[in-house]
């Protein structure tokens, strides 16, 4: 007869007194996955040669808060995320075709919550998950009133950031199994400041590209397939998008300035403990913002973004969007 270890019969033990007690709960939601995102936009790479390198730098700041406390603590002070990620990524085109892509985030988070009836504030901050990408480029066409441009990546997503934040939602749930103390004031959690998940992630994606004279739509498609990680947490599946219409306020071969209206969004599917789906930390979410895109002679390049949120869960639940912003700046050689 099979035995069970001690560490199995825990582990069984907890997963299903955490699915009854799950029924009956609404554990804190958690919000958009900052750790999935990964920049690779096809507005700022067209027509990439053969042999080509490119590096550059992709920050994207958001602001989350919520004013809402519990009865009696009215008197603390509102609960916020500030997250800001700076990918550093490179890649090299072995082809008109083919190409291959890394990006290295480095994460700065700073927050305050409500703990133990009190607000507590600091900071998370180290390297994030390391992405590996392989880039093809299925169909192509450079016309000068019309350009098509399509491009399929994907790639794995290292564990190489920390994931020891991840603990507190393991002790969480022990917590609520023996009947422990819980805290339920607090509207960001150890998923939220967790810099890696300890898990090997599977990415896939598209971007398209479109001009007819000097009118462009265009957009970037990415979806997230997430393993089992750290602490036995599985963050859920998570797809992005992008997508807008654009005009070239200017359209030279020395330069250019595209002026683009981006709508963006993300679904996310809810996480996982101990094999168990944890009610409430799914999400959707929508933006609109202005984005200014600049090539110049075919090397350099700029993006800027300002999003303001259209969809997203109640304040009451999370610390909810504000806004966020993007900068990218890259050079090809």
């Amino acid at each position: 007869m099979e035995r069970f270890s001690a560490a199995e019969a825990r582990r069984l033990l907890l997963a299903s007194a955490f699915a009854l007690f799950s029924l009956a709960i609404n554990p804190r939601a958690a919000f958009s996955c900052d750790l999935c995102a990964v920049y690779n936009s096809i507005e700022t790479q067209r027509g990439r040669s053969a042999h080509s390198t490119y590096l550059g730098l992709a920050n994207q700041f958001t602001l989350r808060e919520s004013g809402v406390k519990p009865p009696g603590l009215e008197n603390l002070d509102d609960q916020y995320l500030r997250s800001n990620i700076l990918q550093i990524y490179g890649g090299y085109w072995l082809s008109e075709r083919f190409g291959v892509q890394s990006n290295i985030p480095f994460i700065f988070r700073s927050y305050k919550r409500i703990q133990n009836n009190q607000n507590e504030h600091g900071s998370e901050r180290g390297i994030g998950d390391i992405t590996l990408l392989a880039k093809v480029v299925p169909y192509r066409s450079l016309g000068d009133d019309l350009v098509i441009q399509t491009e399929i990546f994907g790639g794995v997503k290292l564990p190489t950031g920390s994931s020891d934040r991840l603990k507190e939602e393991l002790d969480e749930v022990i917590n609520i199994v023996t009947g422990g103390p819980r805290d339920e004031g607090s509207l960001v959690g150890g998923d939220d400041l967790a810099l890696g998940s300890g898990s090997t992630d599977y990415i896939g994606g598209i971007g398209i590209f479109t001009r007819y004279l000097d009118f462009v739509l265009s957009a970037n498609l990415q979806y997230t397939y997430r393993t089992e990680g750290d602490y036995e947490y599985r963050y859920g599946n998570d797809f992005q998008w992008d997508v807008g219409p654009g005009y070239y306020a200017v359209l030279e071969h020395e330069h250019t300035l595209l002026v683009r209206l981006k709508a963006s969004g993300e679904y996310k599917a809810e996480d996982e403990i101990l094999g168990v789906e944890i009610g409430g930390s799914d999400d959707r979410t929508g933006f609109l913002g202005p984005e200014l895109i600049y090539t110049g002679q075919g090397s350099f390049s700029a993006r800027l973004s300002l999003e303001l949120p259209l969809i997203t869960e109640s304040a009451a639940d999370q610390v909810a969007p504000r806004f966020r912003t993007l900068l990218n700046l890259s050079y090809s050689f």
